[in-house]
């Protein structure tokens, strides 16, 4: 699948375009980082809106700690459900 990084209103527009194709389609807006991603697996294709140097700040700012922490967390969050 390709990625574009490209503006809010070029999305809007290709989020209309593939409707009136009616291609099979997923849109997500982040009101966080006031973002629009589409992603239409018709044309496979990823458009969004998030600058690639806020996703690598993201990533460098994920820790192993804070993902096995949370792992404990839902894991913790399934036992209480099955009691």
């Amino acid at each position: 699948m390709k990625v574009e990084y490209t503006n809010q209103e070029y999305i809007r527009g290709c989020i209309k375009a593939c409707e009136k194709r009616k291609h099979l389609q997923q849109v997500a807006f982040s009101t966080f980082h006031d973002c629009l991603t589409q992603v239409c697996f018709t044309c496979n294709i990823c458009m969004t809106s998030l600058p690639f140097t806020q996703q690598v700040k993201m990533k460098k700012n994920q820790s192993l700690k804070g993902f096995e922490e949370l792992k404990k967390e839902c894991s913790k969050k399934g036992d209480e459900d099955e009691n």
